[in-house]
């Protein structure tokens, strides 16, 4: 296993999304996904979205899996910077969308 996959086990991102990380600012859950607050904000908000299925990267999508920035609020995305990692420059081996606001732009 590289330095950036995960196992489900062991998931940070799997305790959280499946509710067990009592710590984990929550701001969305559904059957599918689950956004919370990230612990080391890069913009005055900061949010990780990831998917509920342990999905180690972007790279191990496929068309089966849920699409995220189709699940995403159209609000979330107003003013926002939405970006994921790829292998390599992975800390966490569980997808996860970083929205990033306000956006420099806006």
């Amino acid at each position: 296993m590289s330095d950036y996959e995960s196992d489900p086990e062991s998931c940070i991102f799997c305790t959280i999304s499946s509710g067990q990380d009592p710590n984990a600012s929550i701001l969305h859950s559904d059957d599918d996904v689950v956004c919370f607050w990230d612990i080391y904000p890069a913009a005055p908000q900061h949010y990780l979205v990831v998917p509920k299925k342990h999905i180690v990267n972007c790279a191990a999508l496929d068309k089966h899996d849920v699409s995220l920035d189709q699940r995403a609020d159209q609000r979330l995305l107003f003013c926002s910077r939405l970006g994921f990692h790829l292998p390599k420059f992975t800390s966490v081996g569980h997808l996860h969308l970083h929205v990033l606001a306000p956006a420099r732009m806006c």
